[in-house]
Parts: C-alpha cells; sequence; structure tokens
C-alpha cells in the first residue's frame, strides 16, 4: 500500500481527509505546526499506519528528510483566504510558494503529487459563462497569486495533479468559521443579522466531505489525471451570497441581510465555474448548499457555547 505525506494535515480539510486515507489502508504521515493547538487528528493516533510529526513545512530540512519516505505528496499546508494572507504576506509566500519549491526539489520520478490549488487563480474570469480548466487565470489576491505560481512549479512535475478547489463548506474538527457560507450561517442564528459586502459577486462552492473526496478519487485515477488540471466543485452552487443567505433564510427565517460597501469591493472575485471535466471522468459533488448548511445550523447550535455565545 501506497505511503501518503499531507502536510497541514491537521487543518480544516485535512482533519477529514486524513482519515478517509487510512481507512482506505494507506499508510499516512502528517506534518502539521499545530498553529491552532487543536485535537483534529487525535482520533487517528490509535492507527499503526498513522504518522505525526510536529513541524513547519518552512522547515525545508525536515520536508527534504521526510519526501523519499513517501509514495504520494498532498501539500495541504497554506496560509488560505486573502485576509489571513495580507495580515502576514511574507509568511504566506514562505509556505504557499517557497515551501512548495523545496518539495518540488527533492522529487524523484516516482513520486507522485496531488497539488491543492483554489479557484482564487480565476478570480476575474467574467468574460466567460463558466471558467474552465482552459480559461485565462486572473488572481487579484495574494493568495490567488500564491497559488498560481505554485501551480506553474507542479506543472513542470510530470506527476502532479492539481485540483482547483471552490470555496469550501461544512463541518470539520478543525472547524474554520470565517468561511463564507460557514461564517453567513452562524451569523444568521447567532445575531439573525447579516452583513455581506458585493453580495451580487459570484463564486463556486464545495462540501468539505466532497472536497475530500476528490483526493481518493484523484489518487484511484491518477494515470487517466496526471499532468492535468480539474476544477472541484459543486455546478449547482455558482451562486452570490445574496443567494447563500437566502437558502440560509428557508432554515433561519427571521434573519435580515444588509449589503455593506467596502474599498476593495471591486476586487472581490465574481465568476461561475465548471466542474466538468472531472465530472466526466467519474467524480462529482454530492453534498448540496442547502445540505450543507443544515448541517451547520445543526451543529453550531449543539456546540452553541463554543460558537453561539461568543
Amino acid at each position: 500500500m501506497e505511503r501518503v505525506l499531507v502536510t497541514g494535515g491537521a487543518g480544516y480539510i485535512g482533519a477529514i481527509l486524513v482519515p478517509l486515507l487510512l481507512k482506505r489502508r494507506y499508510f499516512v504521515t502528517v506534518i502539521d505546526n499545530l498553529l491552532y493547538e487543536h485535537l483534529a487528528l487525535m482520533s487517528c493516533f490509535s492507527n499503526k499506519k498513522f504518522q505525526f510529526i510536529k513541524g513547519d513545512v518552512c522547515d525545508h530540512e525536515l520536508i527534504k528528510a521526510q519526501i523519499p519516505k513517501h509514495d504520494i505528496i498532498i501539500p495541504l499546508a497554506a496560509i488560505v483566504g486573502e485576509a489571513a494572507c495580507k495580515q502576514q504576506p511574507i509568511y504566506a509566500r514562505q509556505v504557499n510558494y517557497e515551501a512548495n519549491k523545496c518539495l518540488l526539489d527533492n522529487l524523484s520520478d516516482t513520486h507522485k503529487v496531488i497539488y491543492p490549488s483554489s479557484i482564487s487563480v480565476y478570480s476575474l474570469c467574467r468574460q466567460e459563462r463558466y471558467c474552465t480548466e482552459n480559461s485565462l487565470v486572473s488572481p487579484v489576491s495574494l493568495y490567488g497569486q500564491t497559488k498560481s505560481e505554485s501551480e506553474d512549479l507542479f506543472l513542470n512535475f510530470k506527476n502532479t495533479i492539481i485540483l482547483r478547489i471552490a470555496a469550501v463548506f461544512g463541518i470539520s474538527p478543525r472547524m474554520r468559521i470565517e468561511l463564507s457560507v460557514n461564517n453567513l450561517t452562524l451569523k444568521a442564528i447567532r445575531d439573525s443579522v447579516v452583513t455581506v459586502s458585493k453580495e451580487s459577486a459570484k463564486t463556486n462552492y464545495v462540501h468539505l466531505q466532497d472536497a475530500a473526496e476528490a483526493f481518493l478519487f484523484s489518487i484511484k485515477n491518477f494515470n487517466s489525471m496526471q499532468g492535468e488540471i480539474f476544477n472541484i466543485g459543486l455546478n449547482s452552487a455558482n451562486v452570490t451570497k445574496k443567494q447563500i443567505c437566502n437558502s440560509i433564510q428557508r432554515f433561519v427565517p427571521e434573519i435580515h441581510v444588509t449589503e455593506i460597501l467596502t474599498k476593495d469591493a471591486n476586487n472581490i472575485g465574481d465568476y461561475s465555474v465548471s466542474s466538468d471535466k472531472i465530472g466526466n471522468l467519474g467524480w462529482r459533488a454530492r453534498v448540496t448548499l442547502e445540505d450543507g448548511i443544515k448541517e451547520l445550523i445543526c451543529g453550531y447550535r449543539i456546540f452553541n457555547k463554543l460558537y453561539l455565545d461568543n
């Protein structure tokens, strides 16, 4: 059975992906600096096929030492999102680009890489009805830029699959309440008032479970997918923030939605994305936006002391 190295494996997606990999009987090593000191992977420690290394992907010597011990590399470690990258621009470039360059420089011809990019590379792709993998990339944020630059790196390595993942939503052991759907749902049930910027701007979404399953699908179908880029999203969830709020309102009818103007509103992504390319190979997102919202409402209300009282 192949050995998988997942950097940033204790994060939002990794907390779902790693247990799935172990369930499929892969040997899994996670490197994570546990920046948020969470317990996302505690249930994995009893599995003899699991190894955890507390470390940072910017520790290039650590990465160099681990790469030869593994067959598949999934570099999930990243400073994610425009806001987080703005707060730590130097560190964001180190994690999102320099660490990937180090990884690439130490790969052999036998390694397989599944690189998680983002649909943020499209950003202002408004000329087409749907952005496809052949659309011109035009990232406007530092996050999108570092993802696009890393894509260019990995495309030079033939044994790479690039997954451009849509905006993710859903419950994770390493929860991220700042993500758009997660955040709007939390505000709806906590405050009954939701404020959004540029509510008509459209983007694509995908449930966390479907995003994790896309990695497993890519491993299973590696030979037919290698060297290619694939969008990973729910085709029916090319929606605006206003539409997300309308969906939330079906379950929380008392919410009031207002739009606020921000000075950088013109730089907010506004595009629809097609995931038909990977869909033609047999993968498709299964969890609807409405089902994800119901899941979030249930989770927030159960853990009300953690989320609703703050």
